[in-house]
């Protein structure tokens, strides 16, 4: 039997090798997790654009690898006061470059169809999507809504917990 004992691994130009560098596949693997929630107070919005509403969840993460997958898994409860749709979106924000909607504000998650005459219509909204970021910069992922005909939109209506959780996976 033999065993071996290092204090470090390196490449031979300093570097801390990764698992590709030392032979191992982790495509796939879990590299971390973040999570953030709220249950701040109610916000709402009759705006027909897509605006982060400040309640909304967000969560940042700084990819391990350029070519690393982030799962987006997003949560929020929403009430609509009159007959309307809400539609909803993630934007992605790349410390030091350029914010953009994914997919260019394609809508993701629920969107709604409502009517009420006494008091709105309430649903947990989920978006999950997958994106790559191609960075290893901080990226924060933020919910974005819009109101489609200017009908009032709750978000965070009778105290609800909103979330976000980011999972990066190897690519």
């Amino acid at each position: 039997m033999s065993i071996l004992k290092v204090d470090q691994i390196q490449l031979s130009n300093g570097n801390t090798p990764t698992a590709g560098d030392l032979g191992i596949n982790d495509t796939g693997t879990v590299l971390q997790v973040v999570h953030n929630q709220s249950n701040s107070a109610n916000a709402q919005t009759t705006s027909t654009s897509y605006v982060s509403w400040g309640t909304a969840p967000q969560a940042a993460i700084t990819p391990k690898a350029t070519n690393s997958k982030i799962l987006i898994l997003a949560q929020v409860g929403m009430q609509l006061d009159a007959s309307g749709q809400v539609e909803n979106t993630i934007e992605r924000a790349i410390s030091g470059g350029a914010s953009s909607m994914l997919d260019g504000g394609t809508t993701y998650g629920l969107s709604f169809h409502g009517t009420s005459a006494s008091g709105g219509i309430w649903k947990d909204t989920h978006i999950t999507r997958v994106d790559t970021p191609n960075t290893t910069s901080a990226v924060t992922y933020k919910w974005y809504g819009r109101s489609e005909n200017g009908a009032n939109v709750h978000i965070d209506h009778g105290g609800a917990t909103n979330s976000m959780v980011l999972i990066e996976i190897a690519g």
